[in-house]
C-alpha cells in the first residue's frame, strides 16, 4: 500500500523539525519536503503532489489562509493547519475551517514534555483522517430525510421520548470534524428545546472563542460553560477545552460541574463522563448525540445511557469529516438512530414545535 506524502509548511525551524520527527517514524507515511513559507510550500506541493499539506497559520509572505485559497489551484490536498494557541491564532484557524481546511492542530510541544506523544498521536491520526477523505469538506453535509436513514434493531422511537418533560436534556459528543459539523445540527433551535451540553475535544482558548463564533455568526445560543451553571431550555453549553463536565441536581434543576481532572482516554473534556453522569440522574429523559469525531470517547456513556433507557443517536457516515467515534457507538449496538445532523436537527425542531415553553 502506497505511504501518505506529506507536506510540512512553517515558518519556525523547530515546529518543521518537530513535525518531520512525528511523521516520518510512521511505517504509513512519508515527508516529501519542508517548506518555511507559503510561496514555497504551494511550488512544493505543484511538483511533489502531496496528500496532506501541514501549514501554520502565522506566516511570513504567504500566510495559512492565504496559502488555503490558492493551493485549490495548484494541487488538490487535504489540509491540516497547525495553529497557535493564542486568541488571534484561534480565531484564523475557524476562519481556515470554513475555508475548507479539514482539521487542525495546536503547535507542538517540546518533545520533553509528558504531553507529547499524545500530540504526536493526535497529528498522524489527523493526518490519516485527512488522507481518507478525497473530497474537501465543507459546512454542508447530506440532507438525506429521515425516512431514509439506516435504523439499528428495533429502536425505540424518538417521538415517544417526552422531550417537553422538565428532566428533558440533550448531551452531544464531537471531536475531529466538530466545529464543521455543529453549526448544521444546531440551527433550529428554539426556546422550546431542552438544554443541550456539549463536550468537544477542543483545547482552551478555542472553546470559548468557537461559542462566541456560534452565537454571532449563527445566532445560536450558546455559551462556554462555566461552574455550577443551572441549566435553561433554548440555551447551548460548550464544556470548556481544559475541563471536564458532569450534571448534577440542584434543587431539582439540572446543574453542570466542572473539574480539571486528568485525562480520560487521552481527553479533556470526557464525553463518556458528561454521558454516564446523566444517565445516573436522567436515564430516559436524555438524547445523547454522537457526532463525527476518532477514537471510542463516548461509547462507555452510551453504554450506561441504555441501561437506563436514555435514547442514542449516531451521526452516519456519509455525512462524518471522521467516522470513528460513531462509527464505534453503531457497531456496538448502543445507537437507537444513525442519521445525517441535518435529519438529526430537523427531528429534534419537529419534537419541539408542540413543547409549552417552561
Amino acid at each position: 500500500m502506497s505511504r501518505i506524502g506529506v507536506v510540512i509548511i512553517d515558518d519556525s525551524p523547530l515546529t518543521r523539525s518537530l513535525l518531520n520527527e512525528v511523521i516520518r517514524r510512521e511505517p504509513d507515511m512519508q515527508v516529501l519536503g519542508l517548506a518555511e513559507d507559503g510561496l514555497a510550500g504551494l511550488e512544493m506541493c505543484r511538483r511533489l503532489l502531496p496528500t496532506v499539506v501541514t501549514v501554520d497559520i502565522e506566516m511570513p509572505r504567504l500566510n495559512g489562509l492565504e496559502f488555503l485559497e490558492r493551493v485549490k489551484s495548484v494541487h488538490h490536498c487535504q489540509v491540516l493547519m497547525i495553529s497557535s494557541t493564542t486568541r488571534a491564532g484561534a480565531d484564523q484557524t475557524f476562519r481556515a475551517l470554513s475555508a475548507g481546511a479539514f482539521d487542525y492542530v495546536a503547535k507542538p510541544a517540546r518533545p520533553a514534555e509528558r504531553s507529547f506523544e499524545n500530540y504526536a498521536r493526535e497529528i498522524v491520526e489527523k493526518i490519516r483522517a485527512a488522507a481518507s477523505r478525497p473530497a474537501r469538506l465543507t459546512t454542508s453535509c447530506p440532507t438525506n430525510d429521515v425516512r431514509t436513514t439506516r435504523r439499528q434493531h428495533d429502536p425505540q422511537d424518538l417521538e415517544s421520548l417526552e422531550i417537553d418533560h422538565p428532566n428533558a436534556i440533550i448531551a452531544v459528543g464531537a471531536s475531529t470534524g466538530g466545529p464543521l459539523i455543529l453549526p448544521i445540527l444546531l440551527q433550529e433551535l428554539s426556546a422550546r428545546t431542552p438544554p443541550i451540553v456539549i463536550a468537544m475535544h477542543m483545547p482552551v482558548p478555542f472553546t470559548g472563542l468557537f461559542a462566541t463564533r456560534l452565537h454571532n455568526h449563527y445566532g445560536i445560543p450558546i455559551v462556554e460553560a462555566s461552574d455550577r451553571t443551572l441549566l435553561e431550555r433554548g440555551k447551548v453549553y460548550l464544556v470548556p477545552g481544559d475541563r471536564h463536565a458532569s450534571v448534577r441536581l440542584s434543587a431539582l434543576r439540572y446543574q453542570l460541574h466542572l473539574q480539571a481532572d486528568e485525562l480520560q482516554s487521552n481527553y479533556r473534556p470526557s464525553i463518556d463522563l458528561l454521558f454516564s453522569s446523566l444517565a445516573e440522574i436522567a436515564g430516559p429523559h436524555v438524547v445523547a448525540i454522537v457526532l463525527t469525531g476518532m477514537g471510542n470517547d463516548g461509547v462507555a456513556g452510551c453504554r450506561a445511557l441504555k441501561a437506563r433507557r436514555g435514547y442514542v443517536i449516531a451521526q452516519d457516515e456519509a455525512s462524518s469529516p471522521m467516522y470513528g467515534m460513531p462509527k464505534v457507538v453503531a457497531q456496538e449496538g448502543l445507537a437507537d438512530w444513525v442519521a445525517s445532523p441535518v435529519a438529526i436537527r430537523r427531528r429534534l425542531a419537529k419534537l419541539c414545535q408542540s413543547t409549552p415553553v417552561t
